[in-house]
């Protein structure tokens, strides 16, 4: 099955699962469905580091690798005073809403872009095509 199809249908379900634990209230129906729905996310993680360890020329890997990983771990924490400064002013439901909406959004984006949608399987990526 194509990339995208797998990122298009798991990240919509993620959304959804992620949407559903804000309603649906209770500490253990949350918590399980939270914990449902990163099982597609580490899905689409996998997938996307597959095909970038794949696609990038190996001379260029570890430049590629250390900026992707340096690029998130300086935008991660700034997401998260976001969350917080946001959560304050408009309570945490509507941040964790918020949140579901966004990865439910990025699954149809991925399914409603051809380019997106019809982006192949890590294992057809020639090695070195990104290079």
């Amino acid at each position: 099955r194509p990339l995208g199809v797998t990122n298009a249908v798991g990240l919509s379900l993620a959304g959804g699962l992620w949407i559903a634990g804000v309603e649906l209230g209770g500490v253990a129906v949350t918590a399980a469905l939270f914990a449902a729905s990163r099982v597609p996310i580490g899905v689409y993680n996998v997938g996307v580091q597959a095909t970038v360890q794949t696609g990038v020329p190996d001379d260029r890997l570890g430049r590629v690798t250390a900026t992707v990983s340096s690029l998130s771990n300086v935008v991660g924490p700034l997401g998260l005073l976001l969350g917080g400064v946001v959560g304050d002013a408009v309570g945490a439901t509507a941040v964790l809403l918020g949140g579901g909406v966004g990865i439910a959004a990025t699954g149809l984006l991925w399914g409603a872009l051809p380019s997106l949608r019809r982006f192949g399987a890590p294992t057809t990526v020639r090695p070195g095509a990104f290079g």
